[in-house]
């Protein structure tokens, strides 16, 4: 597996006052792309989550690091946060998901594909291992 990128990631508005922010791996796998977009917080963050941002998201991503949409497997991260309560458990833990996505040309003769009708799919940490690894 070869890196590609792996650092914070802005999209979303060109004002800096609301700006996306997420930390972004992308790795690069004999049988495709690999995409980690990790929610990262305010003050870093002032824009949309990844979540709510995901078909920009993913959109502005294959555009960017030109990627094949129909290869390239999505994940999106979310960091456990928040206090523990008595029982040691975490207030938010910490979630991974798969995110599919249908791809769609905006205009038939444009080669440029767009993300859309996003659809979640839960996964623990040792799938994604088991994802990566395999």
């Amino acid at each position: 597996m070869r890196e590609i990128y792996n650092d914070l990631f802005y999209y979303g508005s060109s004002s800096e006052w609301n700006m996306s922010a997420c930390h972004l791996k992308i790795a690069q796998r004999a049988d495709g792309n690999i995409v980690i977009a990790t929610e990262v917080f305010y003050p870093v963050n002032r824009g949309v989550s990844v979540t709510w941002g995901a078909e920009a998201l993913a959109t502005l991503i294959v555009e960017e690091f030109n990627l094949d949409p129909e290869n390239t497997h999505f994940f999106e991260h979310w960091p456990e946060r928040g206090t523990r309560d008595i029982f040691g458990m975490p207030e938010c833990p910490e979630i991974w998901d798969i995110v599919e996505f249908t791809w769609k040309k905006q205009f038939f003769w444009q080669k440029k594909k767009y993300a859309s009708n996003p659809k979640w799919r839960r996964i623990q940490p040792q799938q994604l291992l088991k994802l990566l690894t395999s």
